[in-house]
């Protein structure tokens, strides 16, 4: 699974996009353990904004199997992340017709005129 994690500002803007594969829950622990360190925020304060135990941010960021997917949510929305997953095979049908697509449109397309040359004094 390839998660999409998005962070944002106070005021809603985007400010960082990255497509991070999770295939462990040491990659899930690590993700937000780097995130939290980040932030500038100790596992006390991350557990008291998840509503979780700081002990259970320890053993998440430790990559212990079995968290439960409801308080890892909410961890990852404490850290301003948003999950988002994708079909591969899908994404990978959809960039080779983008890909053929835009080759088309260059056939068809001419080239657009060179930009006017600068004014001699």
């Amino acid at each position: 699974m390839t998660m999409y994690a998005m962070a944002y500002t106070q005021s809603k803007e985007a400010i960082a996009y990255m497509s991070i594969p999770l295939r462990t829950a040491a990659d899930i622990g690590a993700l937000i353990r780097e995130r939290r360190q980040a932030a500038g925020m100790d596992q006390a304060t991350l557990a008291k904004r998840a509503r979780v135990s700081r002990l259970w941010i320890n053993e998440v960021e430790q990559g212990k199997p079995g968290a439960g997917i409801a308080r890892i949510l909410r961890t990852l929305a404490a850290l301003d992340l948003q999950v988002r997953v994708h079909d591969r095979k899908m994404s990978e049908e959809r960039t080779a017709r983008a890909s053929q697509a835009l080759r088309r449109l260059s056939r068809t397309t001419p080239p657009p005129p060179p930009p006017p040359s600068p004014r001699k004094r």
